[in-house]
């Protein structure tokens, strides 16, 4: 693997983890209150994300991550907490990303959805293999 790849994937890994961190927070606090969590997922089909679109998903997480480190800048005066907070501001990249399919990765998800339909079917125990 090229040196510019692996960092890119760093970098990639670094921004996903960070973006888990509100909806971590936010789930706890529903459990806690008893209540279920909703989620979005990304759509596995030929839908188009806008970047409005994705901003209007992720708009919670990016609040959630500017605050806290407004706060934590407040409380310690040190600039470290960017590193942990900054990536919650990216997550809607990642979603945006489901605009730009592989070819592969196309076929993978035309794959799953025909599967999805077939498991709606009554009757039907056709197993998945992907590796066909």
């Amino acid at each position: 693997m090229k040196f510019l790849d692996l960092l890119a994937y760093e970098v990639e890994s670094m921004l996903l983890y960070g973006s888990f961190y509100f909806i971590t927070v936010k789930s706890t606090v529903l459990a806690l209150m008893n209540k279920p969590a909703k989620f979005i997922v990304t759509p596995k089909v030929n839908e188009h994300i806008t970047f409005l679109h994705a901003i209007r998903n992720h708009y919670q997480g990016i609040l959630f991550s500017i605050f806290t480190i407004i706060a934590c800048i407040a409380i310690s005066g040190s600039y470290w907490v960017l590193l942990s907070f900054i990536p919650g501001c990216f997550g809607f990249l990642f979603e945006m990303q489901a605009n730009y399919l592989t070819s592969e990765e196309q076929a993978k998800a035309d794959k799953l959805q025909s599967y999805s339909n077939k498991a709606l079917q009554s009757g039907n125990t056709e197993t998945v293999d992907w590796n066909d």
